[in-house]
């Protein structure tokens, strides 16, 4: 049988294609920015084609990305940009996304104790929304930002109120805040520690509640008093805190006098001054009271 013979014409011109392609790319003002701000020339561009090109797709697709979860990447969270050094090569850069998600992932490390809602972990105190508040509130918050630079030298502010007002959420920005600063902070909401803990102690928990460089021990005043939740978990904590000069502050719907008056029965109805004063003194040397009224938010 004779050999069957073929041919095929050679219709691809690379010195054309790159002729094109280098034509259209020069079109696109990111790449020219791009060059610009990287040292490379055109020439650069002319002898890797291909590879520019190729970029330009990477930044599309992340131009129309809505988040990490879309990402259509090999390198999850990455994008192939193009550096000079000597020749043009590829190198990876972290998208927003994922360095938004690794700044989200480190200041989880730093909460050792407690943790909110996703969408206040980007709450502080410099972005609040602050032109509708009235004096009381500009006050507390003035308070917590003077505070804020100066946790290893001043008291804490015992935060206190209605239900509602606020409390919390200042002490939310100023924990995010401690956070950026690369400071370990506990947020601490006292009626739930002390349910999770009155029957078994997590020494665990009280140790990292103890050591961390900032706590925020929430809503005191509002958990259920016995000789041990009293004497055995909150008194220890704050003893420690105290000792150690550790930074320290409060929210509460009570006043120092109210929160005695919480602290000087036991569940048996008897009166123990010594008891309550013990705790209260220790929350006096780490804090000082600050009012914060208003009507509720909730």
């Amino acid at each position: 049988m004779d050999n069957i013979k073929v041919d095929i014409p050679n219709t691809f011109n690379p010195e054309e294609y790159n002729k094109r392609e280098l034509e259209q790319l020069k079109k696109s003002s990111y790449l020219s920015k791009y060059l610009n701000d990287n040292g490379i020339t055109w020439d650069d561009v002319s002898k890797n084609v291909v590879l520019f090109k190729s970029m330009l797709v990477q930044v599309e697709e992340c131009r129309k990305c809505k988040g990490l979860s879309d990402c259509v990447k090999s390198h999850k969270g990455y994008v192939e940009l193009i550096e000079k050094n000597g020749i043009c090569d590829i190198y990876l850069k972290p998208c927003k996304y994922l360095l938004e998600n690794n700044k989200h992932n480190e200041m989880l490390d730093l909460y050792v104790y407690g943790r909110f809602n996703d969408n206040l972990l980007n709450l502080n105190l410099s972005n609040m929304e602050l032109f509708k508040e009235d004096y009381q509130y500009m006050n507390a918050w003035n308070q917590i930002v003077q505070y804020a630079p100066n946790i290893d030298n001043e008291n804490g502010v015992y935060l206190y109120g209605s239900p509602g007002v606020g409390k919390t959420f200042l002490m939310v920005a100023l924990c995010n805040t401690l956070v950026a600063a690369n400071k370990t902070v506990a947020f601490v909401n006292v009626p739930e520690f002390i349910s999770d803990n009155k029957n078994h102690i997590d020494k665990n928990e009280m140790d990292v509640i103890k050591n961390a460089d900032f706590v925020v021990f929430d809503d005191i005043g509002q958990e259920s008093v016995t000789n041990v939740t009293r004497d055995e978990i909150l008194f220890p904590l704050l003893n420690a805190r105290m000792q150690n000069n550790k930074a320290t502050c409060f929210t509460s719907n009570l006043s120092f006098d109210l929160l005695y008056n919480h602290f000087v029965y036991s569940q048996y109805g008897d009166k123990e001054d010594i008891k309550a004063l013990r705790v209260m003194e220790r929350i006096k040397a780490l804090s000082k009271e600050v009012e914060l009224s208003g009507k509720s938010r909730r």
